[in-house]
Formats: structure tokens, C-alpha cells, sequence
């Protein structure tokens, strides 16, 4: 029986580096959905005060123009709030080994130990580049919500300068 080979220092870094990749990853996910979360409440914030503030300004009256500036201030909500639900909504992340037994003894346990390590570090890069994929739908989804809070913004100005008028 040949004698299993041992990971080098080059194998080790090699798994390090995916590791890390991996974990940034994570948190990049965690943070996110930290930026969904910020972006959710502070639109939340800006709706809630602006609706406020109309139903004392408004006249009896308002007009054509103004009721649609509303409706589509009401509607780019609504795509906010799904937006960035979407994008907070857990998502299947894998990691790079099933958390059993079998798997483990499978994959690491029952081989060589250099063998092991590249394994792993391949299986890290596969796992990594499948949850990076994952964190660029949430980008782009807070991507989206980030122009409707700022389109929100221009046409509740827009909105309170015509009450005030």
C-alpha cells in the first residue's frame, strides 16, 4: 500500500485563501442585508413623514397631477419594500462540506491527507463562486432599491413644493 502524500505549505495556503474567499463572501451577504434593512427603514421614514405632512397641507381638492405623483410615489414603494425583501430573503448558500458523517468521512477522513486538503480547497472555490453569484443578486436588487429611495425623494420634493404653492 502506497503511503499517502502530505499536504505541502503551497496545498495549505491554497486552502487558506479559499477560506477566506469563502468567509468574505458570508459577510459580504451579511452586509448586505444591512443595507436592505437601512434602505427599508429609512424610506419607511421619509413615506411615512411626507404622508404626514400632506394630509395637513393638502387642499379639498388636489389635482389630477398631484394625485398620480402620489400613486407613483405609493407603486415605487411597493417595488421598494419587495426589492429589498427579495434581496434579505434567505437564500441557499452552500459550504464546502455537508455537515454529516458519512460526507465527512467520505471526502476528508477516508483519504490521504493531501488529497483531503485539495479537496477542500476546490470544493471552498465552487462553494465560493456560487454564493458571490447569490451576493450579486442582492446587489443589484439594493442596486434598484437605492435609485427608487432617490427617486422618491426628488418626487416627494417635487410633490410638496405643488402643495405649497
Amino acid at each position: 500500500m502506497a503511503k499517502a502524500k502530505k499536504a505541502t505549505p503551497q496545498d495549505l495556503l491554497a486552502l487558506e485563501e479559499m477560506r477566506r474567499t469563502f468567509d468574505a463572501a458570508s459577510k459580504a451577504s451579511d452586509n448586505l442585508d444591512g443595507k436592505a434593512s437601512a434602505l427599508l427603514r429609512s424610506s419607511s421614514i421619509i413615506t411615512s413623514l411626507f404622508a404626514a405632512l400632506q394630509l395637513t397641507l393638502i387642499d379639498d381638492q388636489p389635482s389630477g397631477l398631484y394625485i398620480a405623483g402620489v400613486v407613483v410615489l405609493l407603486l415605487a414603494y411597493i417595488i421598494l419594500v419587495i426589492a429589498c425583501t427579495f434581496s434579505m430573503y434567505p437564500r441557499k448558500y452552500k459550504t464546502p462540506v455537508r455537515a454529516d458523517w458519512d460526507t465527512l468521512s467520505e471526502h476528508i477522513i477516508s483519504i490521504g491527507h493531501r488529497d483531503a486538503v485539495l479537496r477542500l480547497a476546490n470544493s471552498y472555490a465552487k462553494k465560493s463562486r456560487h454564493n458571490r453569484a447569490i451576493n450579486c443578486q442582492k446587489a443589484s436588487r439594493i442596486r434598484l432599491s437605492s435609485y427608487i429611495v432617490a427617486f422618491n425623494v426628488i418626487l416627494i420634493v417635487m410633490l410638496s413644493t405643488y402643495t405649497l404653492r
